[in-house]
């Protein structure tokens, strides 16, 4: 009878051995399904891969380190890697593969399959060390546990571009990500005081002196030093304030008032404007912060805007308020940067949705088209049998990227607002409004004979005015 039993117990452990498994299995794809994790890039290799660091939280350390690889590959695809800050090593943020958070639900089905238990993901990871010492901490009720994975990264994107999630890198335009140019936001210039008054047709506003308060504010060009950093990490080339302020200041030409030389009408281009077509920046990061003083500590509270620098449009934000430390360790740029780069991957993944959609859809212009007064036509005027307003109107279609754009006519006015253009032309040259502008502009005077003069208020504004230059 012993035998008996010993028997159908040697039989039944198995079974238990593998139900308690597979129950631990459940249970660490059931904490790893919230992807509580953070990563950290540790080096590339010559072989194309890249070593992480990965912390995953978890109430065991053994379902930790289980979900460390599934932890990395999710990461890379979906998050990036933060730069290692340890100044012997001192490693760049890897950006994540995927552009826009949306597509892990538009491909929602390829990645239940990919991170599936002994899913496709395992091709692409291995653990390099475990358990080291200082990896496990005790964080409350949990474990915080460090492995360090090594990821075939190359491998990983090339995965993703076969399934079309991605573009493969021959496909992308040189420049895939946008230019970003970082300053104070306005409400910081004008609170300041850093800010001139100027009459723009009969209205007055109040614009940011940047160069002011660049002389004036010893901290400002340290803090945008930093912030660019922090971007400059996350592969975003950078245009300089300071510098483009320069060249406008060399400029011959004065271009905030430009006139006809045929009737002396004037049109002016705000400052705004002029840096804006000087610095040529997608995207205006825009700093904002206040110290908040509580007896011998500080805080500094942060408002951090991305705007579209061809339509002033806000694509992208992040705020907060940095923990307090004693007011004699504040060293502003640096706290400021510590703790933005805190929360900057949700503000980097807005950026390149945005950059995303506008790499498919084209970016958006303004174009607006007058009649000078002695022009002796308007928009309703025929030529070959057609309104002036319907021929240009047609170009404008047969330029624009997907024929997306809205009109608002009249005799006198043509206002084209939410127009996309391709990013670059035909030459493979970045195509502003002006540029593409020129187009109707040439049109006009060889088909036609009519002479016309174009400004650019910004990068993101033509006006073409009939009647002459």
């Amino acid at each position: 009878m012993k035998k008996l039993f010993l028997i159908l117990a040697l039989m039944v452990l198995p079974v238990a051995f593998a139900a308690a498994q597979q129950r631990k299995i459940e249970k660490a794809n059931e904490q790893t399904a919230a992807w509580r994790y953070d990563i950290q890039n540790e080096a590339v290799g010559s072989e194309n891969t890249a070593l992480v660091l990965v912390w995953s939280y978890s109430k065991k350390v053994d379902i930790a380190q289980r979900q460390a690889t599934k932890n990395a590959i999710h990461g890379l695809i979906f998050r990036g890697a933060a730069a290692n800050s340890d100044p012997t090593k001192r490693t760049k943020a890897l950006a994540p593969l995927v552009a826009s958070p949306m597509v892990e639900q538009q491909y929602a089905a390829f990645f239940e399959k990919f991170f599936a238990d002994n899913g496709e993901y395992a091709r692409y990871a291995a653990v390099t060390s475990a358990g080291k010492a200082g990896t496990v901490m005790k964080v409350g009720k949990e474990y915080k546990v460090g492995v360090y994975v090594t990821v075939q990264y190359s491998d990983l994107r090339k995965r993703l571009e076969d399934e079309g999630i991605i573009k493969r890198l021959t496909e992308v335009a040189v420049g895939k990500k946008p230019s970003i140019m970082v300053v104070p936001s306005d409400v910081w210039c004008i609170q300041q005081g850093y800010y001139t008054e100027v009459d723009n047709q009969g209205q007055t506003e109040r614009v940011p002196d940047y160069a002011r308060a660049l002389q004036s504010d010893p901290n400002l060009l340290l803090v945008i030093s930093k912030i660019g950093e922090l971007m400059a990490e996350r592969g975003y080339p950078l245009s300089d304030l300071e510098a483009a302020l320069k060249s406008i200041r060399e400029e011959e030409t004065d271009m905030m008032v430009l006139t006809s030389k045929d009737t002396g009408s004037e049109l002016a281009e705000t400052p705004m404007e002029q840096l804006n077509r000087v610095a040529k920046a997608d995207i205006w990061m825009q700093m904002t912060w206040s110290e908040n003083h509580m007896g011998p500590r500080v805080s500094v509270s942060f408002n951090l805007q991305g705007k579209d620098a061809y339509t002033g449009k806000q694509i992208a934000a992040s705020s907060g308020t940095c923990p307090a430390i004693f007011a004699s360790m504040l060293d502003l740029p640096v706290y400021l940067a510590e703790n933005v780069g805190a929360n900057i991957e949700p503000f980097n993944n807005q950026l390149m949705a945005f950059f995303d959609d506008m790499s498919q859809n084209g970016r958006e212009v303004r174009l607006t088209c007058r009649c000078w007064d002695d022009a002796g036509y308007d928009f309703e005027s025929d030529f070959d049998g057609e309104e002036l307003g319907f021929l240009i109107e047609d170009v404008v279609a047969e330029t624009t990227a997907n024929n997306k754009y809205t009109l608002d006519a009249s005799q006198n006015k043509l206002n084209f607002t939410q127009v996309r253009i391709p990013l670059v032309d035909e030459r493979g040259r970045d195509l502003d409004a002006r540029r593409w502008a020129n187009k109707i502009k040439r049109m006009l005077k060889e088909k036609y004979n009519l002479e016309s003069k174009l400004i650019s208020k910004g990068l993101g504004h033509a006006i073409l005015i009939l009647g002459g230059k």
